[in-house]
């Protein structure tokens, strides 16, 4: 768990105090960020595994200052199941099943300003704004293999 309480003010031009371009940083990190992993192991081979992820609601400065850039808080689930099977003393095969964003949800990544409209158009062709987020993943579900010898 994390508890971040940001004191201080964006000044890129080095404008006298009072200027309206001078604005607080307080909304520009997540207040609260936590996360939880969970594991067991049911047999001496295996390996369950839950992780949970959470961000507060933030405010990024995405490559200049917009009061409405700000990104809703969100959650995500990741699960790993793997069993490990021993081929003789010195060898070993680890067979794994990873999902990401267990439940799907849509949450966006720091994004970046530049030219939405032409990076993302054939995902996203209604986007307009020169500022852009990087959609989150959706769920991915991996199986993976690793071999010690």
């Amino acid at each position: 768990y994390s508890y971040n309480h940001t004191d201080g003010n964006w000044n890129r031009g080095y404008y006298p105090p009072e200027d309206p371009r001078i604005e607080p940083l307080n909304s520009r990190t997540p207040l609260h960020t936590a996360s939880v992993l969970l594991s067991t192991k049911p047999t001496e081979n295996s390996l369950m595994a839950l992780s949970h992820y959470y961000m507060d609601h933030v405010e990024w400065l995405e490559g200049f200052s917009d009061k409405n850039s700000g990104r809703t808080n969100y959650t995500r689930t990741d699960i790993k199941l793997s069993n490990t099977f021993t081929l003789d003393t010195y060898s070993e095969v680890e067979l794994s099943l990873i999902v990401q964003n267990v439940f799907d949800k849509e949450y966006e990544t720091f994004g970046t300003y530049g030219e939405a409209d032409e990076v993302l158009e054939d995902i996203y062709p209604d986007v307009e704004s020169p500022l852009f987020v990087g959609p989150a993943q959706p769920r991915m579900v991996s199986l993976n293999v690793k071999a010690k010898f």
